[in-house]
């Protein structure tokens, strides 16, 4: 918590950069754009993976800022560097965006502010809702498997979460 704490100002102004972002990111998409998918590569232990396919369907909050890619192949490496590492199994996050919903947790392409603008970083900021739709393993690549997590960003608006929020108050 004291980390937290000492870093409560540069967690701010992230969060802050986002809500400023966000509106520019939505009028940068073509008017024809309903929908956008980000994706997310990374290593994952089995008990995780394990915990995601035991609650698909039910919803997800990230407890800290989620990156993620518009290029699937750009986030497909960071799921395969994983591949080489005994406890972790490689995971590919499918993250599906409906552009006409308002949402109150901001999210922004950030790749023309980051060091690596190649990677068409997008940016969530902590406590993102998303739903869990599906869990699925690909075909083996060497022996090794990559697992897609199918995720869908919620907006505030969802009934379970306000009757969540009404609960905890």
């Amino acid at each position: 918590m004291d980390i937290l704490f000492k870093f409560r100002y540069f967690i701010t102004d992230l969060h802050n950069q986002l809500v400023n972002q966000y509106p520019k990111f939505l009028r940068s998409l073509s008017w024809k754009t309903k929908q956008v998918t980000a994706y997310r590569g990374q290593g994952m232990k089995v008990e995780e993976l394990q915990n995601f396919k035991e609650n698909i369907g039910q919803l997800l909050s990230m407890n800290s800022f989620f990156s993620t890619s518009l290029s699937e192949e750009t986030a497909l490496k960071f799921a395969l560097d994983a591949l080489g590492k005994s406890d972790l199994v490689g995971v590919l996050f499918h993250i599906q965006i409906d552009i006409t919903v308002k949402y109150a947790k901001p999210f922004a392409n950030i790749g023309q502010l980051s060091y690596y603008r190649h990677e068409k970083e997008v940016l969530f900021t902590m406590g993102s809702i998303f739903r869990i739709d599906s869990v699925e393993k690909t075909q083996q690549i060497d022996d090794n498997s990559i697992w897609i997590i199918n995720l869908t960003l919620n907006n505030d608006d969802n009934k379970e979460l306000k009757h969540l929020n009404e609960y905890l108050r």
